[in-house]
C-alpha cells in the first residue's frame, strides 16, 4: 500500500471528539421532541386540543378609551374588540413524573382547567384569526369561503393529532413506557415519513375544500350591512343555481393556486398544530394555587425524573463514537470506564435515579375505574394486598356457676294434680 492511499485512509477516518458532539446534539434534539410528544398526550389526554369551534362563537365588546389631541384635551372614545367565548368543560387530571418506589407507583396530579386555558389558546392568535374569517364584523363571501377551507384543514388535522396523542397517553402508564416514548421509539425515521404523508393529506383537503364550498358563495349573511357599533356575521346556507356551473369553471382554471401554495399552508398547519398544545398550562396539586405548571416545567421535571436514562444513552453514544473513529479496543476501553463509574456511582451519583422530595408533589397512582380485588397490577397502578384474615380465637369454656347443685333424689316429686271438675255423663 503507498504512502498516499495510508494517508487518505487516515483523513477518512471520522474525529472522535466530532463525531461524538454530532450523536449528542442529535441525542438531545430527538429527546426533546420525545418530551414535547409526551406533554402533547398529556395536553390531549385533559381535553385541551380543540377538534371543532362549534361551542365557540365570537363576540364584539366596546371597551371605553380617551383620544389625546396633543394639547392635554382628552376625547373619550369606545373601541370595539372582538373575543371568543367558549362552552365549559370540566377539569382533568393527569399524571405525570411517574416512578415507581417501594413496590408502588407515584405521580404527580397534573390539573388542566380548560376555563384557564381559553385567553392563551382560543381568544388569541390563529384560532381567533378562523373565527374573524367566517364570523367577523368584516367577513365577507370570500372570507367565508376561504375560513371554512382552513377551518376544515386545521382541525382535520387537530382531530387526527388529538386521537393519536391520546393513544399514546393511555400507554405511558409507566416510567418504562414513558422512556419508550421519549428516547427508544424511532422519531428520527417516523418524523420523515409522516411528516410528508401529512402535507399529502392536506393539499388533498386543501383542493377538495376549493370545489366543496363553491356553494357558499349563496350563502345569506345576517346582518347584511354594519351600522355604527360593529355585529358578528351569522351565515345561512341557501340553494346554489345554475351559475355554480362558471363558478366551478373559474376553479379549474385557477387550479394552480392551491397546488402552489398548499403545501406551504400544509407545512405551517402540521407545525401549529403540534406546537398548540405546548402553550397550555395546569396546575400541579399540592403546590401553591398560584403556581402554573406549563411545558417549560415539564421539560424540567423530565429531564431530572429520566436523568439515570439520559446518562445511559450519553454513555452509549460515547461508546459508538469510540468505535466508530478508533476501533473495538478504544471502545471496550470506554465500556470499562464507564462501568467503574457506574459500579462506584455512589461516589458521583451521575447513575442514581432522581430521589424525590415533598416539594415534587408525587403521591401514589390510584385508579378509581379499577376493581382491585378482581384485577392483577396492570397500567402502572399497584394492587394492593387483600387484608389478611383474623386469627381464630378459640372460645373461651363458659365457667361453672358457684351455685350449689341440688341432687335430683333430694328434690321431692309432686303428684300431678286430679282435676276437680266433675265429669258429665254422656247424654243419650
Amino acid at each position: 500500500m503507498s504512502d498516499t492511499e495510508e494517508i487518505e485512509k487516515k483523513e477518512e477516518k471520522p474525529n472522535f471528539f466530532t463525531t461524538l458532539l454530532k450523536n449528542i446534539v442529535y441525542f438531545f434534539i430527538f429527546t426533546i421532541i420525545g418530551i414535547i410528544i409526551l406533554y402533547n398526550c398529556k395536553v390531549a389526554a385533559g381535553g385541551l386540543i380543540p377538534t371543532s369551534l362549534d361551542n365557540c362563537k365570537l363576540n364584539v365588546s366596546g371597551v371605553k378609551t380617551e383620544i389625546d389631541d396633543g394639547n392635554g384635551t382628552k376625547t373619550p372614545n369606545i373601541t370595539y374588540k372582538t373575543n371568543v367565548g367558549c362552552g365549559e368543560k370540566k377539569p382533568v387530571t393527569t399524571n405525570i413524573n411517574i416512578v415507581y418506589q417501594d413496590d408502588m407507583y407515584y405521580s404527580a396530579k397534573l390539573n388542566f382547567n380548560y376555563n384557564d386555558n381559553v385567553n392563551s389558546l382560543i381568544n388569541s392568535g390563529f384560532m381567533k384569526f378562523l373565527l374573524e374569517l367566517t364570523n367577523g364584523a368584516k367577513a365577507n363571501h370570500y372570507t367565508y369561503y376561504f375560513g371554512k377551507i382552513l377551518q376544515m384543514i386545521v382541525f382535520t388535522n387537530f382531530a387526527i393529532f388529538d386521537k393519536f396523542y391520546k393513544t399514546l397517553n393511555s400507554i405511558a402508564t409507566k416510567p418504562f413506557s414513558e422512556v419508550i416514548i421519549i428516547f427508544f421509539l424511532p422519531w428520527q425515521y417516523i418524523i420523515p415519513i409522516v411528516f410528508p404523508f401529512f402535507i399529502f393529506i392536506n393539499v388533498v383537503l386543501f383542493i377538495f375544500g376549493w370545489f366543496y364550498y363553491l356553494t357558499l358563495f349563496w350563502a345569506k349573511k345576517t346582518p347584511e350591512q354594519q351600522g355604527e357599533i360593529p355585529e358578528t356575521v351569522e351565515w345561512k346556507d341557501e340553494k346554489s343555481s345554475w351559475w355554480i356551473l362558471l363558478y366551478i369553471w373559474i376553479a379549474f382554471c385557477l387550479l394552480f393556486i392551491p397546488i402552489i401554495i398548499a403545501p406551504f399552508i400544509a407545512i405551517l398547519i402540521i407545525i401549529y398544530v403540534n406546537i398548540f398544545p405546548l402553550f397550555a398550562t395546569g396546575h400541579v396539586k399540592g403546590t401553591p394555587s398560584d403556581k402554573k405548571y406549563g411545558f417549560r416545567d415539564f421539560l424540567m421535571d423530565t429531564m431530572k425524573f429520566k436523568k439515570q436514562m439520559i446518562m445511559y444513552n450519553f454513555s452509549f453514544y460515547l461508546i459508538m463514537g469510540a468505535y466508530s473513529s478508533y476501533g473495538s479496543s478504544v471502545a471496550i476501553t470506554a465500556f470499562l470506564v464507564i462501568l467503574i463509574i457506574w459500579f462506584f456511582d455512589k461516589m458521583f451519583g451521575i447513575y442514581t435515579p432522581y430521589k424525590w422530595t415533598s416539594k415534587d408533589a408525587l403521591s401514589p397512582m390510584v385508579s378509581s375505574s379499577m376493581d382491585t380485588s378482581k384485577v392483577p397490577p396492570q397500567s402502572g397502578y399497584k394492587v394492593p394486598a387483600a387484608p389478611a384474615p383474623a386469627p381464630v380465637v378459640p372460645a373461651a369454656a363458659a365457667p361453672v356457676s358457684a351455685a350449689p347443685v341440688v341432687p335430683v333424689s333430694a328434690a321431692p316429686v309432686s303428684p300431678a294434680p286430679v282435676s276437680a271438675a266433675p265429669v258429665s255423663p254422656a247424654q243419650g
